[in-house]
């Protein structure tokens, strides 16, 4: 016979008075080892999480990378992800000690290292790197990170410039330090200084990356 509510209720009411039946529902009905159980559970779904972020972060990189040239397209001309040309100069300045192998590694761990001519302006033709940090939600570390590995390229000899973008930045506050840092901000494709709006912003940003300002920045 099925269980009406008013069932449901009486037996709710009958374990709520009762800590002997109470427990044997509990050992009845849930896993012997309860709280390992749930800890398992718990590990798991965190590796799933983990799992996810990291494809979410992967998804990120494909997508820029396959819509950088239309991103960037008013910034750079012939932007293209670096290759050869950029271990050969790595290796030279690990050669003349500008930089360690250790933050020659460091650098290569960029989500994303693209290469383009500076479209238009004082600077115009002169190649820039984009060290690019990419995430679905920016944080501080990811600007942190693109700095730190802009700044490597720049002591191996690059004009680099750090790049962070995602599809939304976790403040508003992080987005105006990034900017004042001297970091090209995106979000969802649009740039921040936008070269489009304000290339004078955008000039201020490549000269203070330019490598023979190292000492003003």
């Amino acid at each position: 016979m099925a269980l009406t509510a008013k069932d449901v209720l009486r037996l709710i009411e009958l374990l709520r008075q009762n800590d002997w039946m109470r427990d044997e529902l509990r050992r009845v009905l849930l896993p012997h080892d309860f709280e390992g159980w749930m800890k398992s559970t718990s590990e798991r779904l965190m590796r799933i999480e983990s799992a996810l972020g990291e494809l979410r972060g992967l998804a990120k990189e494909l997508d820029y990378w396959r819509k950088a040239g239309r991103f960037l397209s008013r910034l750079l001309r012939n932007v293209r992800e670096v290759g050869q040309e950029i271990l050969e100069q790595l290796e030279k300045a690990e050669a003349e000690g500008s930089i360690s192998p250790k933050e020659s590694d460091e650098l290569l761990q960029a989500d994303l290292l693209l290469m383009g001519e500076v479209r238009k302006g004082k600077f115009a033709g002169q190649s820039i790197l984009l060290v690019c940090e990419l995430s679905a939600t920016v944080a501080r570390e990811d600007v942190e990170r693109a700095i730190k590995r802009a700044q490597i390229a720049r002591q191996a000899g690059f004009w680099a410039l750090p790049l962070v973008s995602g599809s939304r930045w976790s403040s508003q506050a992080l987005k105006r330090w990034a900017i004042s840092e001297a970091v090209l901000c995106g979000q969802n494709g649009v740039l921040q200084p936008s070269p489009m709006e304000d290339w004078d912003a955008v000039e201020n940003l490549l000269a203070r990356w330019r490598p023979e300002a190292k000492g003003k920045k």
